[in-house]
């Protein structure tokens, strides 16, 4: 189902929000007089709609896949880095030189480890922390390397209200 078909829908059998008759709503610009005889512009349920995807993989896990604009590239001096708010949980990763895969670890588990976060050598393991969306890595890698992700993600790019036109 594409944008146009999905709001169409809204409009017709959810909404009623059609304009009246004779109305070509898919053509609307929310600047044109035509869109005050709608309840919402076509903007609007754009919006809407790519919130409801969101919601969709946030509670369903849909999309896993590896995406290399996802990976990310680890330096020799921190082991702590952002996740891509795309990103909704790490299936696996794996460090791109020698494709072996690393180990997921809670953070409790090298909690009573002096200094672990400081601790340097070939990384081996990544701890996830999805409240503040970062991935921490142990030991911080000795060279610089890109670790491979496998994950469950949102789609990469929202749906726009210009494909709602009609071709």
């Amino acid at each position: 189902m594409n944008l146009l078909e999905m709001v169409k829908y809204l409009r017709v059998s959810i909404l009623d929000d059609t304009g009246g008759v004779g109305i070509e709503w898919a053509d609307i610009e929310e600047d044109q007089d035509e869109s005050m005889m709608l309840r919402w512009n076509n903007e609007e349920l754009t919006v809407f709609i790519n919130e409801a995807i969101k919601k969709v993989h946030r509670s369903s896990y849909l999309i896993k896949d590896h995406q290399a604009s996802l990976d990310i590239s680890i330096s020799s001096s921190t082991n702590t880095y952002n996740l891509d708010t795309r990103i909704l949980k790490v299936k696996k990763a794996r460090l791109a030189s020698s494709k072996k895969e690393l180990t997921w670890i809670d953070v409790a588990d090298v909690w009573d480890i002096p200094e672990w976060d400081e601790e340097s050598g070939t990384t081996i393991a990544y701890i996830t922390d999805y409240n503040t969306n970062k991935i921490s890595f142990y030991p911080i890698n000795v060279a610089v390397d890109t670790v491979e992700l496998i994950s469950y993600r949102e789609e990469l790019t929202p749906l726009s209200p210009s494909t709602i036109k009609k071709p």
